[in-house]
């Protein structure tokens, strides 16, 4: 049996390829382009911190991104949701019907809106302190500076994506 091959180390820092960068992307080699190393953070992030506070609660990760939308902006549709969430609306199905048959959440009398449970406000008001503990945590790890440059190349990536997803690749020119 052959044994698989080694998985490369996590990269960290800046990749040179985006330093020296070519309009077209020549250079960028998969595993830097943005969305992959975006994506490899986040994944990593779910699996390391937020799966730690949620696995005494029995949630899911949607499950708990739900729980915190309907928090914030409950009572509120599943099509609204995916407008504000970044979620697919059968992640958003999926998810709503788990708290909904846990007892979490529970739709109107018309069907249209889920908002939170008295049941739901308290699982989610018994972890939010654990999560902001670890979310904490994490933006400590960071300088002062490297705070704001991440909160500023994130909310100018936010833009650049709706522009792109709006304008077509020309956009993000």
């Amino acid at each position: 049996m052959k044994a698989a091959p080694a998985r490369p180390a996590p990269r960290r820092g800046t990749p040179s390829s985006w330093l020296t960068l070519d309009p077209a992307g020549e250079g960028l080699a998969v595993e830097d382009f943005l969305t992959m190393r975006l994506a490899a953070v986040s994944a990593t992030l779910h699996r390391r911190v937020t799966r730690a506070y949620l696995e005494d609660s029995g949630l899911s990760l949607p499950e708990w991104r739900m729980l915190t939308l309907l928090d914030r902006h409950g009572p509120v549709s599943a099509r609204r949701v995916a407008l504000f969430s970044g979620m697919d609306e059968a992640q958003i199905s999926r998810a709503l019907a788990q708290l909904i048959a846990r007892g979490l959440a529970a739709r109107d009398g018309a069907g249209k809106a889920v908002a939170l449970t008295e049941a739901g406000r308290t699982q989610f008001q018994a972890l939010l302190p654990v999560a902001r503990r670890a979310q904490a945590h994490l933006l400590a790890g960071l300088t002062l500076a490297e705070r704001r440059a991440l909160g500023s190349a994130l909310g100018k990536l936010a833009l650049l994506a709706e522009r792109f997803a709006a304008d077509g690749e020309e956009a993000a020119a």
